[in-house]
This record gives C-alpha cells, structure tokens and sequence, in this order.
C-alpha cells in the first residue's frame, strides 16, 4: 500500500512539473512589469485580471491615479531608485486604489507609462487651435506631458522604459468634439502625432507602444465598442463611465494591448 501511495505522489509530481505555469509556481517567474499611468489604466487591469493565467510566466503590478481632487500623477517623483507621490493627496489616492505609496524601479523588468497627457484627441484639439504647424503644435502637447518626463526620468534605471499612450478615442468624437474632419484628415494627424511621439519616446531612452490597429476603425480612432463597460480607476474598479464615455476603453481593449505588449516586449 505504502509502495502505491509513494508511486501516486511520484506521478502527481511529473504531471505538476510539466503542467503549464509550473516554472511560476515554483517562484521562477520569467517577466515583471508595472503599469504606471493614469485612468487609463483601469483598463489594461481588468483586462489583466481576465488573462492573467495565460500568462504564468508573467506578473504585471498596477501603481497611479486618476487625476481628481487635486492629486495629479504630475506630481510623481523619481527619488532614489523609487517611484513616490509628492503630494498627500496624490499618495492617499493611490494608496486607496492599490494599497502601496511607491514602488522600487529594480523589483521590475519593465516600467510601462500609460496615458499621462500623451493623448491623440488632446493634441489635435490643440493642432486645430494653434497657428503654428500640426506637428510643432502636437510636439509641445506630449513633450510637457508627464509621461514624457517619468520616462526620461528614469533613463538609467537599467528597467526596460514603455509608453504606451492614452488610447485613440471612439469614432463617435467625429460628430462631436472632432467635427468637421474626415476620416482621412483623423488618420493624417495620427501620423504625425505617432512619427513625433515615437521620437520623442526614443530621446527619452523609453520605447512607444501604439494601440493594436485591429482596436481602431481607422488611424486615431477607435472602435466605438471598446467604450461599453469602461470602468473608472477608483477601488474596486466596479463604477462605471457614463455612456457619452468616448476616451476610455474595457477590458477587451486592455487584454489586446497587454497581447501586444507582452509579445514585442518578451516574446522573442
């Protein structure tokens, strides 16, 4: 009896060993990565909580803010190899949201920015207002952009350095904030705001991830469906946006930038 109990346990042990996730169960996870950013990250998190065993040897962590009430992720520092709010109110909001006030840059591989003013929509509202050329005006909305200085911020870190922008907002915004503009004239200043924010991306020693194209109709603008069920960046991720929502995305778009990021990021 004793011989055939220890034989179950032997053959209990390989088909763990070989199971997929094993080498993470062991405490032999390959890949870290922390989100660092603002509303904007609700999605890839909800995303990430749906997926997150297809990817055993993957952790992802989650550190920001939506800007309210006077906390700003603006207002977040590089200070002695750690990442921290400057503010009370911009640490007490984080905390709420994700139970931590900081984060070490060396525990992770990679530090992905995520939105923080780098933003399709907002640059071409300020395109359309300036009277200089398109892409000085959209050059000056992402190079004061906070993402732009955490990234350069943490050059030499020695973590792999991601910016990943605010998601193109719905095609509904043709007919309301973006009215007048073709499809055609969307996808002109989606170009020149890629080919800038690339370079600008690149100078600051950070690498650009652009949303997936199969999550857009058309350069710059995303499907209107991506909006359904957009979540708000507060604890517990359970209230939603209003339905007018054009800016922000659900789950489904989280878990195809989390696909494409992990596959140009790792996957080689």
């Amino acid at each position: 009896m004793a011989r055939e109990f220890d034989e179950l346990v032997c053959e209990e042990s390989m088909l763990e060993a070989f199971s997929p996730g094993a080498s993470a169960r062991a405490g032999q996870v390959a890949h870290n990565i922390c989100f660092v950013g603002d509303s904007h990250l609700a999605a890839i998190k909800l995303g990430w909580d749906r997926v997150a065993a297809e990817y055993p040897d993957l952790t992802c962590d989650f550190f920001g803010s939506a800007r309210k009430r006077g906390a700003d992720m603006a207002d977040l520092e590089f200070i002695d190899g750690n990442l921290v709010p400057a503010t009370a109110l911009l640490r007490a909001q984080i905390e709420s949201i994700f139970g931590r006030h900081s984060i070490r840059v060396a525990d992770f591989e990679c530090i992905a920015i995520v939105g923080l003013r780098c933003d399709f929509a907002r640059a071409v509202r300020r395109a359309r207002l300036s009277e200089a050329d398109a892409a000085a005006a959209m050059d000056k909305v992402f190079r004061s952009s906070a993402a732009l200085e955490i990234a350069a911020s943490l050059n030499g870190s020695g973590a792999k350095v991601l910016m990943v922008p605010a998601p193109a907002p719905s095609e509904a915004i043709l007919s309301q904030r973006l009215s007048g503009l073709s499809r055609d004239q969307v996808a002109a200043y989606y170009e020149i705001y890629r080919s800038g924010l690339d370079k600008a991306a690149a100078e600051a020693g950070a690498r650009l991830v652009l949303q997936p194209a199969h999550t857009m109709s058309s350069p710059g603008l995303s499907r209107h469906e991506l909006t359904s069920g957009a979540v708000r960046l507060r604890e517990g991720l359970k209230n939603h946006h209003r339905a007018e929502n054009l800016s922000h995305m659900n789950a489904d778009y989280g878990i195809a930038l989390l696909k494409q990021i992990y596959g140009s990021t790792f996957d080689k």
